[in-house]
């Protein structure tokens, strides 16, 4: 004979109470979603400075195919302090490889 170790399947209803909490997440998630993309302000446009950097470095890729260790020394040093030590993940976006 088999014997029931569990609760029987009658005593495994879902409260209402949990149903009306995941409803609520789940419109407060949709919410979110649609200020996100369809509200929220567009970001602000890039500086002057920020475009002449990425001038700077779209040429520097250009010059060295993307790769960092073609560069000047002060050109590579300056890169790398400007992009926080990430100077070839620059260089390779500015080429559109990543």
């Amino acid at each position: 004979m088999a014997s029931k170790s569990g609760p029987s399947a009658a005593n495994q209803q879902v409260k209402p109470g949990m149903i009306i909490a995941a409803v609520v997440a789940l419109l407060a998630l949709i919410s979110w979603l649609a200020y996100a993309n369809l509200i929220a302000p567009p970001s602000r446009p890039l500086t002057d400075k920020q475009r002449e950097t990425d001038a700077w470095i779209a040429k520097l890729a250009k010059e060295s195919g993307g790769d960092l260790n073609k560069l000047s020394e002060e050109d590579r040093n300056k890169l790398q302090q400007m992009t926080v030590g990430h100077g070839e993940y620059a260089l390779k976006k500015a080429l559109g490889q990543q």
